[in-house]
């Protein structure tokens, strides 16, 4: 899966919550976001700062494995 393939999310209430999906899988990630947080709601980040996140990120493989297991991947950065 190429990165340009990954959308990533930042919740409203916690701004250190980003959640990471495949633009195909966007509504599955929203759902199920929503299911565990029902209070809380997702913004998107910016191409630029969300590219940056990504590059940053070790290991994009274990991202991939995980938005293929549970559509999303949650990437607490504090």
């Amino acid at each position: 899966m190429a990165d340009s393939d990954l959308i990533v999310l930042r919740s409203k209430t916690d701004p250190y919550l980003f959640i990471i999906t495949q633009r195909s899988r966007y509504r599955v990630a929203m759902d199920a976001f929503h299911a565990s947080d029902p209070n809380d709601s997702l913004i998107h980040v910016p191409p630029d700062r969300a590219q940056t996140l990504l590059r940053g990120m070790t290991d994009l493989s274990y991202v991939v494995d995980a938005i293929n297991a549970k559509g999303l991947y949650r990437y607490q950065t504090n």
